[in-house]
């Protein structure tokens, strides 16, 4: 959006996503595969906010059958080009949540937004969306810091994920698929694994041929660990800007009591830095999306936050649609 003009829509922008703080994979190859996994009603409302030297923000929303305006589920995230003056920061926070609020007038659907002290420094996008009627839930992420040594990582998490981890790197044999190796045979093994773990198909075919695409581009990668000569566990993780992300597990809980979770998570983040990432999150904790009356979420939420002694916290706010 200039500024007294007009949006601009995303997919007309260059890609800029990278530089995010929390810069999940929306990038070109990114979005094509968190779009397979939406209904066909979804919507991209994306635009940017821009002067005379380029975009000053992207904020890539989106729409899917009535539900809030956020990006692919998840709550939006701003990023902002340099470091704007105070009195600049207010009036980017007063024109993009002006268009975020037509935005919601228009679609009649509520706003889902992210705030932390990396996304909002100034704390003005808070007050603003507390001004709007916001309320915030907090969010706790496990993120590890890849400037530490690996005996710093290893340090640094629980006495029993230490545990499994040494395990696990005596025991595990580990196969990768990457963009060095993009072997669709062996992720062709991991997509049968997650239906037999899960107990049915979970996604569509479509959005795992995109998440190959994304591995073989060099936007992540794929651990399989095999016990004896079985296949017993799966991570993917995947890059967007200077983090990598535990994107999705299966591992064959007949096999739990051996810890095969654990070494397999712990080389992808030493992997992740040798890819110039600088940080690796493990994934929510606690607060945000996880129902604390849900013993699985609890359970996996605490084996998360086993990797490391150290969180990422924010706050998601879900912002009503109404005129000010």
């Amino acid at each position: 959006m200039r500024r007294g003009g007009r949006s601009q829509q995303f997919p007309a922008l260059p890609d800029y996503q990278a530089n995010a703080s929390f810069g999940l994979p929306f990038t070109a190859a990114g979005i094509t595969y968190y779009s397979t996994l939406i209904s066909p009603a979804y919507r991209d409302v994306s635009f940017a906010i821009i002067d005379e030297t380029g975009p000053l923000a992207i904020i890539q929303c989106d729409i899917d059958n009535g539900g809030p305006i956020g990006r692919f589920g998840m709550p939006i995230e701003i990023w902002q080009r340099g470091e704007p003056a105070p009195a600049q920061d207010r009036q980017f926070v007063r024109e993009m949540m002006g268009e975020l609020q037509r935005l919601a007038l228009d679609l009649k659907s509520p706003i889902l937004i992210r705030t932390s002290s990396g996304l909002d420094p100034g704390g003005f996008l808070a007050a603003r969306l507390a001004d709007m009627g916001g309320e915030p839930i907090a969010s706790v992420r496990a993120v590890l810091d890849l400037s530490r040594s690996d005996e710093e990582l290893l340090k640094a998490m629980h006495k029993g994920h230490r545990q499994d981890i040494r395990w696990g790197a005596d025991h595990l044999t580990m196969r990768l698929v990457d963009k060095a190796n993009p072997d669709e045979a062996l992720f062709d093994a991991y997509r049968l694994l997650h239906a037999d773990v899960s107990g049915r198909v979970t996604r569509p075919m479509e959005s795992w041929q995109a998440m190959f695409g994304l591995i073989a581009g060099g936007e992540g990668d794929l651990l399989l660990a095999y016990l004896d000569r079985e296949l017993v566990g799966g991570t993917l993780v995947l890059d967007g800007g200077d983090r990598a992300y535990y994107a999705s597990g299966a591992n064959r809980r007949e096999r739990f009591d051996k810890g095969i979770s654990h070494y397999p998570l712990f080389l992808a983040c030493i992997r992740a830095r040798s890819r110039g990432r600088r940080l690796f999150d493990v994934g929510e904790t606690r607060g945000g999306s996880i129902d604390r009356n849900d013993l699985k979420q609890i359970a996996i939420g605490r084996f998360k936050s086993g990797f490391t002694d150290s969180a990422d916290t924010s706050f998601i706010w879900t912002v009503p649609a109404k005129t000010p």
